[in-house]
């Protein structure tokens, strides 16, 4: 499949981290999408530090792999992790800066910007129990 569709840096984060969350959730993933995102955005100076530091080491989904599957055993834990690793880089390119560095220098609670975290929100649940036993 094409990744052509994807215009903007913020399209392509996302993608990779949804291509990466269905990998480790036992779900298809593309090999050559990942490998051609990876070396895009590996190569992009303004989106490279913000990215997770294992990506530079996993040049192939079969290495993620081993990675991430002894690490975390749920796909919840999985998807949680990926989630948190990508939110610095999405906070970045969605808000311009990344929620995890900012400060916010005002007394009044009706001035701080609503931002969603990402990686705090519930995965997984139930269901996810019964589909993994």
């Amino acid at each position: 499949m094409s990744i052509e569709f994807l215009k903007t840096t913020f399209e392509k984060v996302s993608y990779l981290q949804n291509l990466l969350i269905a990998h480790a959730t036992g779900k298809p993933a593309d090999q050559n999408e990942y490998e051609q995102l990876r070396n895009e955005l590996l190569n992009n100076s303004e989106i490279v530090s913000f990215l997770p530091s294992w990506l530079k080491l996993h040049r192939n989904l079969e290495s993620l792999w081993g990675f991430i599957q002894p690490k975390f055993k749920t796909y919840a834990e999985r998807r949680a992790f990926l989630s948190q690793e990508f939110t610095p880089a999405l906070d970045l390119l969605e808000f311009g800066s990344t929620t995890s560095k900012m400060t916010i220098s005002t007394s009044k609670k009706s001035d701080i910007p609503n931002f969603i975290a990402r990686n705090k929100r519930k995965v997984g649940g139930l269901n996810n129990q019964v589909q993994q036993g």
